[in-house]
């Protein structure tokens, strides 16, 4: 287990001392100058991995030659663009205009998909599920930890990855419980408001890993080594006696809840979607808490 050091390295936003002409190009049409990191990426994927695609699609390359160049594509496609470009485009689709990206998106696989498709199996079918698959254990991971007795407590039922490679290049997605209590949050912020929130982190005994990301949190999980993630967990002020307490509540926010035990705040799912659209750093935390009967938790579920 580790203690927790106050040096985070994980990216904020610092002002560059200049800008260069593309920059100011694009500062002209930007809402947010932090954003400028997205326009970058963008601009090498439209310079690299679209090209690629389309000479694939084309017949400038045959046999061995053209499978040479579609595993090349894969491997850059997938290992090191996606991340990155998947969150920034789901930050882009969830917005107010999501519902229009999607159907345009939508229109370009159709219109890709059905008259090549033997091409767009390995160009586009594969690598997007490969990428869902990811994604989805990414996902898992982020939500896999959940007390027991406060489920609805986003500081208790979430987790982060600090000081990771991984926050510098997917936008510190690691900072997952930021994420849940400012969600409107910028990703340079986080650090910032992770300190900000360190007493209330360690109060509620958020899980906070050190160098490892999720993907290593769902290979140890899956595997049982709960001794590895207990080995990379940042004791905050002491929250933890030792690893083997530390593994103690692990183990109880990983186990198979009891519907007996599903218990759920008063506060509606509605106020505290409200409260998050506020931006309100409180959490929702149950005031008083009841079994619901059958019928409630059905249409809970939906």
């Amino acid at each position: 287990m580790q203690s927790f050091s106050e040096i985070i390295t994980d990216p904020v936003y610092h002002q560059p001392l200049k800008y260069n002409w593309y920059e100011r190009i694009w500062l002209k049409h930007m809402n947010d100058k932090r954003d400028l990191p997205f326009i970058r990426l963008l601009t090498l994927i439209h310079l690299t991995i679209l090209p690629a695609a389309i000479v694939l699609y084309t017949h400038l390359l045959q046999g061995i030659w053209w499978w040479m160049s579609a595993v090349t594509y894969f491997y850059f496609s997938q290992f090191y663009f996606k991340g990155s470009f998947g969150l920034m485009l789901h930050s882009c689709v969830t917005g107010k205009h999501s519902r229009h990206i999607r159907r345009l998106l939508q229109s370009i696989y159709t219109g890709l998909f059905v008259p090549f498709l033997d091409i767009s199996l390995p160009i586009f079918i594969i690598p997007f599920l490969f990428a869902r698959l990811v994604m989805m254990i990414g996902n898992w991971a982020q939500h896999a930890f959940v007390d027991p007795d406060e489920p609805e407590n986003d500081l208790g039922s979430t987790i982060n990855c600090i000081n990771t490679i991984y926050n510098h290049k997917c936008w510190n997605d690691g900072y997952h419980t930021i994420h849940h209590i400012r969600p409107g949050a910028h990703y340079t912020e986080y650090p910032l408001i992770f300190r900000e929130n360190i007493s209330r982190i360690a109060r509620n005994k958020t899980l906070v890993f050190e160098n490892i990301h999720y993907l290593h949190i769902f290979f140890y999980l899956v595997t049982k080594r709960y001794d590895k993630l207990a080995a990379n967990l940042v004791n905050i002020d002491h929250a933890f006696k030792n690893e083997p307490d530390a593994i103690v509540l692990m183990k109880s926010r990983t186990k198979k809840f009891n519907e007996a035990r599903l218990i759920f705040s008063k506060k509606s799912v509605l106020e505290c979607f409200l409260l998050s659209q506020a931006q309100q750093p409180a959490v929702c935390i149950p005031e008083t808490s009841q079994p619901l009967s059958s019928d409630k938790r059905l249409r809970h579920s939906h």
